[in-house]
Order: structure tokens, then C-alpha cells, then sequence
């Protein structure tokens, strides 16, 4: 994970008492919940795919199988429920409410996701324009997501921006496109994708040349009540 990915989670973990049982929701590999126990906490990661959990599970982890948005967790189980860019598979409503039913009392909710500015003008939307589009329906507005959480009973919300920068060659780039290495690319047809590479290769010719991008996070952040 590149140090501002875990930044994020450090900054989602600050203040919690050691040994904080933290659901990390739809969190594939585990590359965050490997920071959470490093930093003394005990995460439980569950994800749909059976191919990233045993990922997962290589590094010692505590993994389960299954659905944001019916979660196999008894109410009041966790103090803190973790997304970060999983929001948005799914009914991300249906999945903000069983996290707020599995968190206790006090408990913490932390959304990490990508604000609709970064999705309206992203460098992956540039070169295969419905994926602007897709990403757009996609993916939740924060103030959606704010007031959903209020409307659950979630207390002391707040907002927080981050800011990456990634730097790739073009031929990496190029590879990461054809892998289709955000899920929004698997949306889009093979007629779009190689148009897409077409036009950027036309534009960064040297598969040598390095490309530097800027993405934007934003999360909501807020306490569960009973």
C-alpha cells in the first residue's frame, strides 16, 4: 500500500482504544486491515470474492465471506465499521445501515470515498468517457452519504479531504488499463477500451514516460448512538 493509503487508515484508527474490534467492509486483500493490527487493533475483514479473501488470509488475518449489505454479525459487535472505496458496490444504503446496526453504542463509522469532483474529471474517465459516467451513478455523494447517517441516528458527523498523487510510465499505465484495474473499466465494452488506448498511446507515445495523476478521497466520518 503507498504511505498516503496508509495514512488514511491511521487517520480512521486515531483515538480509538487499543484492541478496537474494527469491521473492515469489503476489504479485498487486506492491506488495510494489515495496518489496523499493526497499530494493536483487531480487525475482521469481509468481502464477497472468494479469490481476495484467500489473499486475505495469507497474511494471517481474520477474514469472512459475505455482503456489506447483510452483515453475519450479531448487533453492537465492533467499535468502529471501516469502508474505504467500497461503498459503492451494491446498495450502499442497505450496506451504511447494517454497519450502523453492527457498531456499538459510541462506536465509529468511517466512509472513505472518492469526491464527485475527482469522478467528474479523472484521468482513467479521460481516455474512456462512460466511465465518468458510470462512476457518477456509482459512486454515492458525500452529503448522500452524511445524510443517510443521520437519518440512521449518527451523531457528530464530519467530513475529511485527502489528496494522493500516482506516478506511473505510460506503458504501466497502459498495462493497469487493459487489466481493467478499477472495476468501473469492467463496465465498459471492448470497442470503448481499445479506442481508449488509441488515443492514449497517440498521446504518450514513450512507454517510458512518467505520468503523474492526483486523486481526491473524501470520507464522512460519525459516531454511532444508541
Amino acid at each position: 500500500m503507498r504511505p498516503a493509503g496508509e495514512a488514511r487508515v491511521r487517520l480512521a484508527l486515531d483515538g480509538l482504544d487499543s484492541g478496537t474490534r474494527v469491521l473492515d467492509m469489503g476489504g479485498g486483500t487486506g492491506a488495510h486491515s494489515a495496518v489496523m493490527r499493526n497499530e494493536g487493533h483487531l480487525p475482521v475483514l469481509i468481502d464477497p470474492s472468494p479469490a481476495q479473501r484467500a489473499k486475505a488470509r495469507e497474511s494471517g488475518l481474520v477474514v469472512v465471506g459475505g455482503l456489506s449489505q447483510a452483515l453475519p454479525f450479531a448487533d453492537d459487535s465492533f467499535g468502529m465499521a471501516y469502508f474505504h472505496l467500497s461503498l459503492h458496490y451494491g446498495d450502499w444504503a442497505a450496506a451504511l445501515s447494517e454497519a450502523a446496526r453492527v457498531v456499538r453504542p459510541g462506536g465509529r463509522l468511517w466512509v472513505w470515498t472518492f469526491s464527485r469532483k475527482y469522478l467528474a474529471t479523472s484521468f482513467t474517465g479521460r481516455w474512456f468517457p462512460s466511465v465518468h459516467s458510470h462512476d457518477l451513478e456509482r459512486f454515492p455523494d458525500v452529503s448522500e452519504v452524511s445524510a443517510h447517517l443521520e437519518s440512521l441516528g449518527v451523531e457528530n458527523l464530519w467530513s475529511q479531504v485527502s489528496i494522493e498523487t500516482v506516478e506511473r510510465t505510460a506503458g504501466d499505465w497502459e498495462e493497469a488499463f487493459r487489466a481493467r484495474f478499477v472495476s468501473t473499466l469492467q463496465l465498459i465494452d471492448d470497442d470503448e477500451l481499445e479506442q481508449g488506448l488509441s488515443r492514449f498511446r497517440a498521446e504518450y507515445p514513450r512507454s517510458d514516460e512518467l505520468i503523474e495523476i492526483g486523486l481526491e478521497f473524501e470520507a464522512v466520518v460519525g459516531t454511532v448512538v444508541d
